[in-house]
């Protein structure tokens, strides 16, 4: 499968959940970030769990045990996706939609990310379900 990446500019450190969440509800980022506010930690992560916890009403959350390469071939949509993935680093949320991947990486990134990365779980809508 050939994937795209369209390089989305950080506006803070380790900003990648709110990235991924503005993109995939259609709220700002700075929305996001005000519904986000107690949980973001002082180095601006925020852990998966805090993630799924806000998606759980509204969107159906699949836990998945995959390498990012497996997950990338099994899920993928037009309405998009995250991905909520570990490495030895800590977690990462990543969009995904029509086979482009939308972080701040470039193609020896997205290597990377295939050799390092575990998907945990996919967040999707339930429409996609039916």
């Amino acid at each position: 499968m050939k994937l795209n990446i369209k390089y989305q500019e950080r506006k803070n450190d380790n900003d990648c959940w709110n990235v991924a969440l503005s993109l995939f509800t259609g709220k700002s980022y700075e929305t996001i970030r005000k519904h986000f506010k107690a949980f973001i930690s002082n180095d601006g992560k925020v852990y998966n769990s805090v993630v799924k916890g806000y998606c759980n009403d509204n969107y159906c959350i699949i836990n998945v045990d995959l390498p990012l390469d497996k997950a990338l071939s099994v899920y993928n949509n037009t309405n998009g996706i995250i991905f909520l993935m570990k490495s030895e680093d800590g977690d990462h949320a990543l969009f995904i939609k029509d086979n482009t991947l939308y972080d701040d990486i470039d193609e020896r990134g997205l290597y990377l990310y295939i050799e390092s990365f575990n998907v945990t779980n996919v967040i999707l809508p339930y429409e996609d379900l039916e």
